[in-house]
């Protein structure tokens, strides 16, 4: 399964592994860009722009809007 998976900070990152741990391709993308880090070294995929989204977990509604406007 391919995934894309917005929001791999405190609670999408464990998640994220796991994904990664079973096998899935994820696409990944936070506005922290050091969250990414660890799933990058992995080989998860940094969103570019396209990516369907299967997960998103964000702290607050403004990090939700900023995720879901980004122009890449």
């Amino acid at each position: 399964m391919e995934a894309g998976y917005l929001g791999v900070g405190a609670m999408g990152q464990p998640m994220a592994h796991k994904l990664l741990d079973a096998g899935h391709v994820l696409t990944i993308y936070d506005i922290n860009e050091a969250a990414m880090g660890p799933l990058l070294e992995r080989q998860a995929r940094r969103a570019t722009g396209g990516t369907e989204v299967k997960l998103l977990f964000a702290d607050d509604a403004c990090d939700i809007s900023d995720a879901i406007s980004r122009k890449y």
